[in-house]
């Protein structure tokens, strides 16, 4: 192996575990993910048209409490995070563990806005040697992502809400789907 992929891998491994290691559910991290291929339909005159996309970059930030804005009184991240869905009891099934974190995700060079913060589902595994869990897949609306490969992966696409034939302005958006790797910031 050449120094530089010992390099790399170490650098991946080490992305992981500090993620992993914060095994706790409050503690927050930052992804920057790539888009490696994305491809879907656009809609022009009436039909839908196969269409590969230029690949996307985006900025996962799962958010604590530390980074809310008790200054504002609509704090969106707040609002998320003492949401009835957050609060609720994880969900323990054997080995294995559920329950719902906020996440920012949002198009790489674009300000952060906190309306862009959703409740994800995080899924966690026992690790047998330490009993501690460790998180492995967190699912959003229209992003997931796993930890527990080396590099993390992530998918994401969008299916249109309009099924008519003869939408206003003859305009619908994209159908995409959309895969790549994140590195932790």
């Amino acid at each position: 192996m050449k120094p530089n992929n010992i390099i790399l891998v170490s650098v991946l491994l080490i992305t992981v575990g500090i993620i992993n290691s914060s095994n706790a559910s409050d503690n927050g991290f930052s992804l920057l993910c790539i888009e490696q291929k994305s491809t879907g339909f656009t809609w022009k005159d009436g039909k839908w048209l196969e269409q590969n996309f230029y690949p996307e970059k985006y900025i996962v930030k799962k958010i604590t409490k530390k980074d809310m804005n008790k200054n504002d009184p609509l704090d969106l991240d707040m609002a998320c995070l003492e949401s009835e869905k957050v609060l609720k009891d994880p969900r323990i099934l054997g080995n294995k563990k559920m329950e719902y974190s906020c996440y920012n995700i949002r198009d790489f060079g674009t300000e952060y806005y906190d309306f862009t913060t959703e409740a994800c589902a995080e899924f966690w595994a026992k690790d047998q040697d330490t009993s501690e869990y460790n998180l492995t897949t967190v699912a959003c609306d229209n992003f997931s992502f796993s930890i527990s490969e080396v590099p993390i992966q992530f998918q994401t696409g969008n299916l249109s809400s309009s099924l008519s034939q003869k939408p206003k302005k003859n305009y619908k958006e994209s159908l995409y789907v959309s895969f790549g790797t994140c590195d932790q910031i």
